[in-house]
């Protein structure tokens, strides 16, 4: 004998009958007309119409340095920087 056969996964049970009348009852209401209209009525007051994905680079990728962002040294005082640690390591 099989246990197999007489076991059901319990980690996915057998729906019941009001479960499965509440999931065709649920699609019927998402399928109907009224429901279409007012997720397109809502769908287009939350969408920005003007909005383009192509503008925006894919976040996942590295980027390069910003031209927004400011230079914290200028070449001057990256100069004088390295001669001050130059002394210090020529001192050690």
């Amino acid at each position: 004998m099989n246990t197999d056969e007489l076991m059901s996964d319990p980690a996915q049970p057998f729906p019941s009958s009001s479960q499965e009348q509440s999931s065709q009852k649920a699609s019927a209401e998402l399928n109907s007309k009224k429901f279409r209209e007012e997720y397109d009525i809502a769908k287009s007051r939350l969408a920005d119409q003007k909005f383009d994905i192509t503008k925006y680079a894919d976040p996942l990728l590295p980027r390069g340095p910003s031209s927004t962002t400011t230079q914290k040294f200028t070449p001057e005082v990256e100069r004088r920087l390295q001669e001050l640690v130059a002394d210090i390591k020529g001192s050690i």
